[in-house]
Formats: structure tokens, C-alpha cells, sequence
């Protein structure tokens, strides 16, 4: 192959490249989690699929999510359907279903 190595990025790799790590300096930024503003601090944003092919960026902070895997674990288990822009496809399978299966009770009462 003439020293050039073949690498393979996983589907999973892809999604962790996909969270990114910024620290807003002008505008406040209101994580996903707890409803706090932050500015000047380091976050993780990461941009999702809305609805009709839509991106929306959610904001995860420090506090609620150290790592991007936290993060990555949050989007697998939480209560929205859509999965991570321009990598999943726009409706995810969810590791877990117990969030949405709480608000499907919750609409059905």
C-alpha cells in the first residue's frame, strides 16, 4: 500500500467526532440538562436533527456531562427521537426507551 494506512472510522468514532468542545465568549449558551446559562465556561455542543430535516445545537455542560461519551450516552437514552445531524439518520433507535416511554404515558393519560 506504499505506507499509506487504511483507517477505518467507526459509526461510533464518527458520532464522537461529531461533539464538539467550545467556550462561548459573547453569548450565553443554556445547557440541554440543568437550564443554566453559560458563558466563558467550556461546553460540549453537538447539532441534531429536527423536524423536516431541521438542525437545532444542544448545549451539555461540564456539570452535567464530563466526557463526550456522557454525552453521546445522554442522546442514545434521552426523550428525543432524532438523532445526531449529518451522521445518524434522522429518526435513532434508542439504547433505552424509558424516557420516551414515560412521556408516551404522560400523552396518553
Amino acid at each position: 500500500m506504499n505506507g499509506v494506512v487504511n483507517m477505518m472510522i467507526t459509526k461510533e468514532q464518527k458520532r464522537l467526532n461529531s461533539i464538539k468542545e467550545i467556550k462561548p465568549l459573547l453569548f450565553y449558551r443554556t445547557c440541554h440538562c440543568c437550564d443554566n446559562d453559560f458563558v466563558k465556561e467550556k461546553i460540549f455542543k453537538v447539532d441534531r436533527w429536527g423536524v423536516n430535516n431541521s438542525v437545532h445545537s444542544w448545549y451539555f455542560c461540564k456539570k452535567c456531562m464530563s466526557t463526550k461519551e456522557d454525552v453521546l450516552n445522554e442522546i442514545d437514552t434521552d426523550e428525543c427521537i432524532f438523532g445526531i445531524a449529518y451522521v445518524d439518520s434522522q429518526v435513532i433507535n434508542k439504547k433505552d426507551y424509558t424516557r420516551i416511554n414515560k412521556i408516551r404515558d404522560r400523552m396518553v393519560r
